[in-house]
């Protein structure tokens, strides 16, 4: 994993005319310029949450730059030293029509960072959910879905094989429920495929809010798939440290109906 550190610097003030504040990177005097590529990559600027562009700014015709936006940090850092590890690259330096459309790419870039990290603190909080915790959640979760009026009337439910970073319910949820016709997607040609009847979806996620907007793992299949059967109820279940007052979500994702917030563990 790369990282290294870098004095922040004044910069051309581009982002600040649109409410959006970086630090520049002084990269002159390091001893060795940061052997990366140019692209916008997901990072922690002295361990906050933060993205970093590397590399010329296309749309404005200048030399190369680094620039970091912290997320929810307006402090000054002018002659500070930031700490940057770069974790992971979002995407090539693109060049925009003009400085709005640059705006609105940075604004998407954001939500990108804000789901990104939001996954990565969920999975690590799982890593410290117990066996017996899991256990405890998949039975209350069981419990709670069974006296849902969505899933008393269901004959047939869309399930899913849940992931270690998922409550485990759906064994048994089968065996306390035998009389279900229980139905699990497939992938097909990089969409997901499953039954064309049905009367309830249980949808997989990291996180949620009680307006039921949802974190998935970034692929976007099942937002797809619900946006094919959309007037079939949905249900997420989640462990209560998964529950969010507010998720990022952008125009394709979809909303789910209720949302099972399990207390156990």
């Amino acid at each position: 994993m790369l990282s290294f550190s870098a004095p922040v610097t004044h910069g051309h003030k581009i982002a600040q005319k649109f409410g959006i504040a970086t630090a520049n990177l002084d990269l002159d005097g390091l001893d060795l310029e940061p052997d990366l590529e140019f692209g916008v990559y997901f990072v922690l600027a002295n361990k906050i949450p933060a993205l970093l562009h590397f590399g010329p700014r296309k749309t404005f015709g200048s030399d190369v730059s680094a620039e970091v936006h912290i997320l929810d940090f307006e402090d000054d850092l002018y002659g500070k030293n930031l700490e940057i590890e770069v974790l992971k690259k979002l995407r090539d330096i693109q060049k925009f029509q003009n400085a709005d459309a640059l705006y609105t790419q940075i604004e998407k870039d954001i939500i990108q960072a804000r789901k990104y990290f939001l996954r990565r603190e969920i999975k690590n909080l799982w890593n410290d959910v117990s066996e017996a915790q899991r256990h405890a959640m998949a039975a209350e979760a069981t419990q709670k879905i069974s006296e849902q009026d969505f899933f008393q009337k269901a004959e047939e439910v869309l399930v899913y094989e849940p992931m270690k970073d998922e409550v485990p319910f759906t064994p048994l949820l089968q065996k306390k429920f035998p009389e279900k016709q229980y139905w699990f997607p497939e992938s097909l040609e990089g969409a997901l495929q499953c039954a064309p009847t049905k009367s309830l979806i249980i949808v997989p996620g990291l996180a949620a809010d009680l307006a039921g907007k949802r974190l998935g793992r970034g692929g976007g299949f099942y937002d797809q798939l619900l946006a094919q059967y959309s007037d079939i109820p949905t249900l997420m279940i989640l462990p209560k440290f998964a529950l969010r007052e507010m998720i990022p979500v952008e125009r394709h994702d979809r909303i789910i109906d209720e949302v099972i917030v399990c207390t156990s563990g």
